[in-house]
Protein backbone atom coordinates (compact mmCIF):
# COMPACT_ATOMS: atom_id res chain seq x y z
CA UNK A 1 0.00 0.00 0.00
CA UNK A 2 2.97 2.15 0.88
CA UNK A 3 4.48 1.97 -2.78
CA UNK A 4 0.78 2.21 -4.75
CA UNK A 5 0.94 5.79 -2.43
CA UNK A 6 4.37 6.83 -3.34
CA UNK A 7 3.82 5.88 -7.02
CA UNK A 8 0.79 8.20 -7.05
CA UNK A 9 2.28 11.20 -5.65
CA UNK A 10 5.35 10.96 -8.20
CA UNK A 11 2.76 11.03 -10.89
CA UNK A 12 1.34 13.84 -9.63
CA UNK A 13 4.24 15.49 -9.30
CA UNK A 14 5.27 15.15 -13.14
CA UNK A 15 3.19 17.54 -14.78
CA UNK A 16 1.51 16.25 -18.34
CA UNK A 17 3.02 17.19 -21.40
CA UNK A 18 1.43 20.11 -23.31
CA UNK A 19 1.42 20.49 -26.99
CA UNK A 20 1.23 23.73 -28.83
CA UNK A 21 -1.70 25.78 -29.44
CA UNK A 22 -2.91 26.87 -32.56
CA UNK A 23 -2.31 30.42 -31.88
CA UNK A 24 1.55 29.11 -31.09
CA UNK A 25 1.36 27.37 -34.37
CA UNK A 26 0.40 30.03 -36.28
CA UNK A 27 3.27 32.40 -35.01
CA UNK A 28 5.56 29.48 -36.17
CA UNK A 29 3.94 29.44 -39.75
CA UNK A 30 3.98 33.11 -40.10
CA UNK A 31 7.49 33.39 -38.66
CA UNK A 32 8.89 30.57 -41.41
CA UNK A 33 7.13 31.89 -44.31
CA UNK A 34 8.47 35.76 -43.95
CA UNK A 35 12.00 33.82 -43.60
CA UNK A 36 11.60 32.60 -46.62
CA UNK A 37 10.21 35.27 -48.28
CA UNK A 38 13.76 37.26 -46.85
CA UNK A 39 15.79 34.73 -48.33
CA UNK A 40 13.90 33.81 -51.62
CA UNK A 41 14.77 36.98 -53.72
CA UNK A 42 18.50 36.12 -52.19
CA UNK A 43 18.57 33.12 -53.28
CA UNK A 44 17.12 34.05 -56.65
CA UNK A 45 19.58 36.73 -57.08
CA UNK A 46 22.46 34.50 -56.17
CA UNK A 47 21.18 32.37 -59.27
CA UNK A 48 21.13 34.93 -61.84
CA UNK A 49 24.54 35.62 -60.24
CA UNK A 50 25.50 32.72 -61.49
CA UNK A 51 23.78 32.46 -64.79
CA UNK A 52 25.46 36.14 -65.13
CA UNK A 53 28.96 34.96 -64.69
CA UNK A 54 28.71 31.74 -66.79
CA UNK A 55 26.85 34.27 -70.04
CA UNK A 56 30.23 36.58 -69.22
CA UNK A 57 32.32 33.71 -69.75
CA UNK A 58 30.64 32.56 -72.47
CA UNK A 59 31.13 36.09 -73.94
CA UNK A 60 35.19 36.00 -73.12
CA UNK A 61 35.86 32.79 -74.79
CA UNK A 62 33.95 34.20 -77.87
CA UNK A 63 36.11 37.32 -78.12
CA UNK A 64 39.17 34.77 -77.28
CA UNK A 65 37.71 33.21 -80.69
CA UNK A 66 37.75 35.89 -82.55
CA UNK A 67 41.32 37.43 -81.82
CA UNK A 68 42.52 33.65 -82.39
CA UNK A 69 41.03 33.72 -85.33
CA UNK A 70 41.92 37.31 -86.41
CA UNK A 71 45.97 35.80 -85.44
CA UNK A 72 45.08 32.73 -87.97
CA UNK A 73 43.94 34.64 -90.86
CA UNK A 74 44.98 38.45 -90.22
CA UNK A 75 40.71 39.40 -90.36
CA UNK A 76 37.46 38.54 -88.20
CA UNK A 77 34.84 36.52 -89.93
CA UNK A 78 32.55 37.87 -91.45
CA UNK A 79 29.10 38.22 -89.60
CA UNK A 80 27.12 36.31 -92.34
CA UNK A 81 28.21 34.82 -95.20
CA UNK A 82 25.96 34.70 -98.06
CA UNK A 83 26.19 32.70 -101.39
CA UNK A 84 23.81 33.26 -104.14
CA UNK A 85 22.59 31.29 -106.80
CA UNK A 86 20.73 31.80 -110.10
CA UNK A 87 19.91 28.38 -111.35
CA UNK A 88 17.29 26.73 -111.17
CA UNK A 89 15.55 29.75 -109.13
CA UNK A 90 17.40 32.25 -106.74
CA UNK A 91 18.62 30.72 -103.75
CA UNK A 92 20.03 32.32 -100.45
CA UNK A 93 22.24 30.51 -98.20
CA UNK A 94 23.77 31.51 -95.34
CA UNK A 95 26.14 31.26 -92.47
CA UNK A 96 26.49 33.08 -89.27
CA UNK A 97 29.97 34.30 -87.58
CA UNK A 98 29.21 31.66 -85.42
CA UNK A 99 29.89 28.56 -88.07
CA UNK A 100 33.42 30.47 -88.49
CA UNK A 101 34.75 30.61 -85.18
CA UNK A 102 33.58 26.65 -84.12
CA UNK A 103 37.44 25.90 -84.26
CA UNK A 104 37.91 28.38 -82.07
CA UNK A 105 35.25 27.15 -79.56
CA UNK A 106 36.59 23.56 -78.72
CA UNK A 107 33.96 22.71 -82.28
CA UNK A 108 36.90 21.58 -84.31
CA UNK A 109 35.05 18.41 -85.07
CA UNK A 110 31.54 19.62 -86.19
CA UNK A 111 33.19 22.03 -88.27
CA UNK A 112 35.52 19.84 -90.42
CA UNK A 113 32.90 17.54 -90.82
CA UNK A 114 30.90 20.42 -92.23
CA UNK A 115 33.23 21.05 -94.76
CA UNK A 116 32.48 18.83 -97.53
CA UNK A 117 32.96 21.77 -100.32
CA UNK A 118 34.95 24.87 -101.04
CA UNK A 119 31.28 26.42 -102.01
CA UNK A 120 29.70 27.80 -99.05
CA UNK A 121 26.29 26.41 -99.91
CA UNK A 122 27.55 22.97 -99.63
CA UNK A 123 29.70 23.91 -96.46
CA UNK A 124 27.02 24.78 -94.60
CA UNK A 125 24.53 22.95 -95.52
CA UNK A 126 24.60 19.44 -93.97
CA UNK A 127 27.04 17.96 -92.01
CA UNK A 128 27.97 14.18 -91.29
CA UNK A 129 28.23 12.34 -88.23
CA UNK A 130 28.61 9.04 -87.02
CA UNK A 131 27.54 7.79 -90.63
CA UNK A 132 23.89 10.12 -90.59
CA UNK A 133 23.46 12.33 -93.15
CA UNK A 134 21.82 15.11 -93.84
CA UNK A 135 22.45 16.88 -90.11
CA UNK A 136 22.25 20.50 -90.58
CA UNK A 137 24.99 22.02 -87.87
CA UNK A 138 22.16 23.70 -86.12
CA UNK A 139 21.38 19.87 -84.95
CA UNK A 140 23.97 20.60 -82.43
CA UNK A 141 23.92 22.18 -79.21
CA UNK A 142 26.99 24.78 -78.80
CA UNK A 143 27.22 25.40 -75.12
CA UNK A 144 29.18 28.63 -75.23
CA UNK A 145 26.40 29.93 -77.38
CA UNK A 146 23.77 29.71 -74.98
CA UNK A 147 23.21 32.44 -72.28
CA UNK A 148 21.52 30.38 -69.30
CA UNK A 149 19.42 32.79 -68.26
CA UNK A 150 17.34 33.36 -71.36
CA UNK A 151 13.76 31.63 -70.40
CA UNK A 152 13.44 30.60 -73.94
CA UNK A 153 15.99 27.50 -73.45
CA UNK A 154 18.79 26.05 -75.84
CA UNK A 155 16.15 24.08 -77.98
CA UNK A 156 14.11 25.80 -80.98
CA UNK A 157 10.04 25.50 -80.18
CA UNK A 158 9.55 25.99 -83.56
CA UNK A 159 12.01 24.00 -85.29
CA UNK A 160 11.99 20.49 -83.76
CA UNK A 161 15.14 19.19 -83.52
CA UNK A 162 17.61 22.52 -83.75
CA UNK A 163 19.46 24.79 -81.14
CA UNK A 164 19.48 28.58 -80.67
CA UNK A 165 21.80 31.08 -80.00
CA UNK A 166 22.23 34.01 -77.72
CA UNK A 167 24.95 35.87 -78.95
CA UNK A 168 25.28 37.90 -82.35
CA UNK A 169 27.66 39.81 -83.86
CA UNK A 170 27.21 43.65 -83.89
CA UNK A 171 27.04 45.34 -87.32
CA UNK A 172 27.19 49.04 -85.60
CA UNK A 173 24.23 51.49 -86.02
CA UNK A 174 22.53 49.72 -89.45
CA UNK A 175 19.24 50.48 -90.22
CA UNK A 176 17.12 48.54 -92.24
CA UNK A 177 15.10 51.80 -93.84
CA UNK A 178 11.63 50.88 -95.96
CA UNK A 179 8.01 52.71 -95.98
CA UNK A 180 7.26 50.11 -93.14
CA UNK A 181 10.52 49.96 -91.63
CA UNK A 182 11.57 46.11 -91.69
CA UNK A 183 8.03 44.55 -92.37
CA UNK A 184 8.06 41.13 -92.27
CA UNK A 185 5.00 40.09 -93.22
CA UNK A 186 2.26 41.89 -92.07
CA UNK A 187 4.46 42.95 -88.77
CA UNK A 188 5.44 46.09 -89.59
CA UNK A 189 6.56 49.24 -87.32
CA UNK A 190 5.63 52.48 -88.46
CA UNK A 191 7.94 54.64 -86.40
CA UNK A 192 10.45 58.00 -86.61
CA UNK A 193 13.92 56.00 -85.69
CA UNK A 194 15.04 56.66 -89.20
CA UNK A 195 15.30 59.83 -89.20
CA UNK A 196 16.61 59.94 -85.27
CA UNK A 197 19.12 57.32 -85.37
CA UNK A 198 20.21 57.37 -88.94
CA UNK A 199 22.04 54.34 -90.27
CA UNK A 200 25.66 54.60 -89.33
CA UNK A 201 24.92 57.61 -86.91
CA UNK A 202 27.03 59.31 -85.99
CA UNK A 203 27.47 58.91 -89.98
CA UNK A 204 30.54 58.98 -91.58
CA UNK A 205 29.68 62.48 -93.53
CA UNK A 206 29.44 64.55 -90.14
CA UNK A 207 33.25 63.32 -89.54
CA UNK A 208 34.34 64.35 -92.97
CA UNK A 209 35.16 60.98 -94.10
CA UNK A 210 34.00 60.32 -97.19
CA UNK A 211 37.33 60.83 -98.25
CA UNK A 212 37.85 57.21 -97.72
CA UNK A 213 37.72 54.51 -99.82
CA UNK A 214 34.65 52.74 -100.08
CA UNK A 215 35.55 49.37 -98.46
CA UNK A 216 36.18 51.98 -95.30
CA UNK A 217 33.31 54.86 -95.64
CA UNK A 218 30.59 52.01 -96.09
CA UNK A 219 31.26 50.40 -92.89
CA UNK A 220 29.54 50.43 -89.84
CA UNK A 221 30.14 48.19 -87.64
CA UNK A 222 33.23 45.69 -86.77
CA UNK A 223 31.84 42.79 -88.46
CA UNK A 224 30.46 42.92 -92.02
CA UNK A 225 28.76 40.51 -94.18
CA UNK A 226 29.82 38.84 -97.43
CA UNK A 227 27.53 38.71 -100.25
CA UNK A 228 28.55 36.07 -103.15
CA UNK A 229 27.56 36.28 -106.45
CA UNK A 230 25.23 39.40 -106.10
CA UNK A 231 25.79 43.34 -105.91
CA UNK A 232 27.11 45.50 -104.33
CA UNK A 233 30.24 44.03 -104.13
CA UNK A 234 31.14 42.43 -100.82
CA UNK A 235 32.99 45.01 -98.27
CA UNK A 236 35.98 43.03 -97.36
CA UNK A 237 36.58 41.23 -94.09
CA UNK A 238 37.13 43.63 -91.12
CA UNK A 239 40.38 43.57 -89.45
CA UNK A 240 42.12 45.49 -86.17
CA UNK A 241 43.50 48.14 -88.27
CA UNK A 242 40.13 49.59 -89.22
CA UNK A 243 39.06 49.74 -86.16
CA UNK A 244 40.15 53.25 -85.65
CA UNK A 245 38.33 54.48 -82.43
CA UNK A 246 39.96 51.55 -80.53
CA UNK A 247 39.16 48.03 -79.78
CA UNK A 248 38.17 48.77 -76.45
CA UNK A 249 35.67 51.16 -77.63
CA UNK A 250 33.93 48.92 -80.05
CA UNK A 251 30.81 46.44 -79.86
CA UNK A 252 31.56 43.41 -81.04
CA UNK A 253 29.17 41.02 -79.71
CA UNK A 254 26.31 41.61 -77.66
CA UNK A 255 23.56 39.37 -76.40
CA UNK A 256 19.76 38.93 -77.88
CA UNK A 257 16.93 36.61 -76.68
CA UNK A 258 15.50 33.99 -78.72
CA UNK A 259 11.61 34.64 -78.52
CA UNK A 260 12.12 38.13 -78.98
CA UNK A 261 13.05 37.11 -82.23
CA UNK A 262 11.76 34.95 -84.66
CA UNK A 263 14.46 34.30 -87.36
CA UNK A 264 16.64 32.97 -84.31
CA UNK A 265 14.32 30.61 -83.58
CA UNK A 266 15.80 28.71 -86.73
CA UNK A 267 18.83 27.46 -84.61
CA UNK A 268 22.56 29.11 -84.54
CA UNK A 269 23.85 28.41 -87.78
CA UNK A 270 21.95 28.80 -91.02
CA UNK A 271 19.55 26.20 -91.30
CA UNK A 272 17.66 27.01 -94.98
CA UNK A 273 16.83 29.47 -97.78
CA UNK A 274 15.27 32.40 -97.98
CA UNK A 275 12.01 32.47 -96.26
CA UNK A 276 11.35 31.35 -92.62
CA UNK A 277 14.36 29.73 -92.32
CA UNK A 278 16.59 32.34 -93.06
CA UNK A 279 19.49 32.47 -90.59
CA UNK A 280 18.52 34.66 -87.74
CA UNK A 281 22.07 35.18 -86.27
CA UNK A 282 23.97 37.42 -89.04
CA UNK A 283 24.20 40.37 -86.58
CA UNK A 284 22.61 43.00 -84.59
CA UNK A 285 22.37 46.51 -84.55
CA UNK A 286 23.29 49.37 -82.15
CA UNK A 287 20.57 51.43 -83.62
CA UNK A 288 17.49 49.71 -81.17
CA UNK A 289 17.78 50.48 -77.90
CA UNK A 290 18.96 47.77 -75.26
CA UNK A 291 16.41 46.17 -73.94
CA UNK A 292 13.74 47.00 -76.18
CA UNK A 293 11.15 44.71 -76.04
CA UNK A 294 9.68 42.73 -79.19
CA UNK A 295 7.86 40.09 -77.23
CA UNK A 296 4.71 40.13 -79.04
CA UNK A 297 4.22 38.39 -82.29
CA UNK A 298 2.30 38.35 -85.40
CA UNK A 299 -0.86 36.79 -83.92
CA UNK A 300 -0.62 39.97 -81.85
CA UNK A 301 -0.01 42.43 -84.37
CA UNK A 302 -2.71 40.62 -86.53
CA UNK A 303 -5.32 41.11 -83.80
CA UNK A 304 -3.89 45.17 -83.10
CA UNK A 305 -5.38 45.39 -86.80
CA UNK A 306 -2.02 45.65 -88.25
CA UNK A 307 -1.80 49.20 -87.29
CA UNK A 308 1.68 49.48 -87.60
CA UNK A 309 2.78 50.46 -83.95
CA UNK A 310 2.38 46.97 -82.20
CA UNK A 311 4.34 45.70 -85.08
CA UNK A 312 7.21 47.43 -83.53
CA UNK A 313 6.71 44.91 -80.34
CA UNK A 314 6.47 42.32 -82.16
CA UNK A 315 9.58 39.58 -82.82
CA UNK A 316 8.69 39.10 -85.99
CA UNK A 317 9.77 42.92 -87.09
CA UNK A 318 13.23 42.40 -88.90
CA UNK A 319 14.38 45.88 -87.36
CA UNK A 320 13.08 46.40 -83.97
CA UNK A 321 13.86 42.28 -83.20
CA UNK A 322 17.28 43.30 -83.95
CA UNK A 323 18.14 45.17 -81.11
CA UNK A 324 20.51 43.92 -78.44
CA UNK A 325 18.55 42.35 -75.27
CA UNK A 326 19.19 40.12 -72.07
CA UNK A 327 17.61 38.53 -69.41
CA UNK A 328 20.13 40.41 -66.95
CA UNK A 329 18.04 42.84 -65.13
CA UNK A 330 19.16 46.62 -66.04
CA UNK A 331 21.29 45.86 -69.35
CA UNK A 332 22.97 43.62 -71.74
CA UNK A 333 26.61 42.17 -71.98
CA UNK A 334 28.62 42.69 -74.63
CA UNK A 335 32.23 41.41 -76.01
CA UNK A 336 34.72 44.67 -76.79
CA UNK A 337 36.90 44.48 -79.29
CA UNK A 338 39.59 43.58 -77.34
CA UNK A 339 38.25 40.48 -75.52
CA UNK A 340 36.82 42.47 -72.45
CA UNK A 341 33.46 41.88 -71.13
CA UNK A 342 31.12 44.59 -70.14
CA UNK A 343 27.57 45.05 -69.02
CA UNK A 344 25.99 47.99 -70.49
CA UNK A 345 22.91 49.77 -68.42
CA UNK A 346 19.64 49.86 -70.65
CA UNK A 347 19.50 53.25 -69.53
CA UNK A 348 22.98 54.53 -71.88
CA UNK A 349 22.59 57.36 -74.13
CA UNK A 350 21.36 56.45 -77.28
CA UNK A 351 24.07 58.27 -78.70
CA UNK A 352 26.88 56.63 -76.89
CA UNK A 353 25.34 53.15 -77.90
CA UNK A 354 25.88 54.57 -81.04
CA UNK A 355 29.30 55.39 -81.10
CA UNK A 356 30.35 52.27 -79.61
CA UNK A 357 28.51 50.48 -82.59
CA UNK A 358 31.33 52.52 -85.00
CA UNK A 359 34.13 51.67 -85.84
CA UNK A 360 35.30 55.08 -87.00
CA UNK A 361 33.00 57.93 -86.69
CA UNK A 362 36.04 59.69 -84.67
CA UNK A 363 34.18 60.18 -81.51
CA UNK A 364 35.38 59.42 -77.82
CA UNK A 365 32.01 57.54 -76.25
CA UNK A 366 31.05 58.86 -72.83
CA UNK A 367 30.79 56.78 -69.92
CA UNK A 368 29.24 53.66 -70.16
Amino acid sequence: MHKNMLAGRLARSIPAARGFTLVELLVVIAIIGTLVGLLLPAVQAAREAARMSSCGNNLKQIGLALHNYHDSRREFPYASWRVYNASPTPVEYRASMKHSLLPYVEEQGLYSKSITSSNWSVVIEWVEVGGVTNLAPGKFRIGTYLCPSDPYGPSSKTKPGFFVANYAASGGGVWSAGTENGAVGSCKCISSWSSTYFQGSPNYQNKGLFSDPPSMRLRTGPLTVRQDNRSPATLPASSMKLIRDGLSKTIFVGEHLVGQRALSEGGWDRVGGMGSDQNGDGFLSTTIPLNYSTSLTLADVTAAGNDGVVGCSANCNAVTANGFKSAHPGGVSFTMGDGAVRFISETIDQWTLQQLGAVADGFTPGEF
